[in-house]
């Protein structure tokens, strides 16, 4: 039997770092609302790992990484596309088989590969554009080298809209 061994300290006792959220300004630059250092995967992380961590974090989205370039983006959607192979659906015994939720498969298997970018000085509104146009619910921010600096979600912007008002009950 194992044992789990109990933390020294609960997370309620730990100070909680609260993340200052700026004001929405359409010409303010991406980079001032992104989110920085963003969880990332490799190509070779099993789409069921890769699912876990989604769900865990409580992400939507997460960028795939090879040898330090975005290669990919792996959102929650892309897990729940069924995999059509030979069996007919009724065939499948279980759900994870049908979707693709399983280590058998890969994350370079269900990544979409040709992803839209913004820089980091894009003014804010251009994000708002594309997120608008695409329907995408995040873009990868990228440096002038372009370097993979940020990701920048709708959830940022939606946040930033919130704190631009005073709630009054």
């Amino acid at each position: 039997m194992r044992r789990i061994r109990k933390p020294t300290q609960k997370k309620a006792d730990k100070p909680q770092k609260k993340k200052v959220i700026k004001p929405y300004d359409p010409t303010e630059p991406v980079k001032a609302y992104m989110t920085r250092n963003p969880s990332v995967l490799s190509s070779d992380t099993g789409a069921k790992t890769g699912f876990w961590i989604l769900q865990t974090k409580g992400f939507k989205q997460l960028l795939v990484i090879d040898r330090g370039k975005l290669v990919g983006i792996v959102s929650d959607r892309d897990f729940r596309r069924p995999q059509f192979g030979d069996k007919p659906s009724d065939e499948v015994e279980y759900w994870e088989e049908y979707y693709r939720i399983s280590d058998l498969y890969k994350i370079r298997d269900i990544r979409t590969s040709n992803v839209v970018t913004i820089n980091e000085n894009a003014p804010l509104i251009d994000a708002v554009r594309v997120f608008k146009q695409k329907k995408f619910n995040a873009l990868p921010v990228l440096s002038e080298s372009g370097k993979l600096v940020g990701i920048l979600t709708v959830h940022d912007i939606l946040s930033s809209l919130m704190s631009s008002y005073k709630y009054k009950k």
